[in-house]
C-alpha cells in the first residue's frame, strides 16, 4: 500500500511539471498588394520618440508580397503581424501608397476598424495572408507627396 501512495504522489508531482517537449509550430504570414502603386509599411516603436522608423520600412511592388515565417519552439510565444513587422514593440504603421495616399493603424486590442491589420483576425492562424488592396488605396488619406 505504500508502494502505490508513493508511486501516485511521484506520478502527481511529475505530471504537474511544465514540460518543454513538443512539436515545433511554424507560422507564415504574409502581405499582398493588390494595388498599382508601390506600397511601403512604415513602423513605429513604443517606447521611444514617437517617429516612424523609416530605415525599417518594408517597401512591397505592385502584385508583390512580403511573407516572414516564424518557427515556435517550446514554451510556445505565439506570432502576429505586429511582430512580423517589426523587431521590437510596434506601436502603429502607416501605409504609404506611392508617397500620394496613406492609411495609419494603431495597434488595438479590440479594433474599430475591420481593416486594421492588428486585428486578431488577422492574427490568429499559422498561416495568415493581409492584402492590401485598390479599395485600401481609395479609402487612404491624401498626403500629396508628404507622407512621410
Amino acid at each position: 500500500m505504500k508502494n502505490i501512495i508513493l508511486l501516485l504522489i511521484l506520478t502527481t508531482i511529475l505530471c504537474s511539471c511544465p514540460t518543454e517537449a513538443g512539436e515545433d509550430k511554424t507560422y507564415k504570414y504574409t502581405i499582398t498588394n493588390n494595388t498599382n502603386v508601390v506600397v511601403e509599411i512604415i513602423p513605429y516603436q513604443n517606447p521611444g520618440n514617437g517617429l516612424p522608423e523609416l530605415t525599417k520600412k518594408i517597401s512591397i511592388q505592385p502584385g508583390g508580397k512580403f511573407e516572414k515565417t516564424k518557427i515556435d519552439v517550446p514554451i510556445y510565444t505565439g506570432f502576429s503581424f505586429r511582430e512580423a513587422l517589426y523587431d521590437g514593440h510596434l506601436t502603429k504603421i502607416d501605409i504609404v501608397f506611392g508617397n500620394d495616399r496613406k492609411i495609419v493603424y494603431d495597434h488595438c486590442n479590440t479594433c474599430v476598424n475591420p481593416r486594421n491589420i492588428f486585428d486578431l483576425s488577422y492574427n490568429d492562424e499559422f498561416i495568415e495572408t493581409y492584402t492590401i488592396t485598390p479599395e485600401d488605396y481609395q479609402n487612404a488619406t491624401p498626403c500629396n507627396g508628404n507622407c512621410y
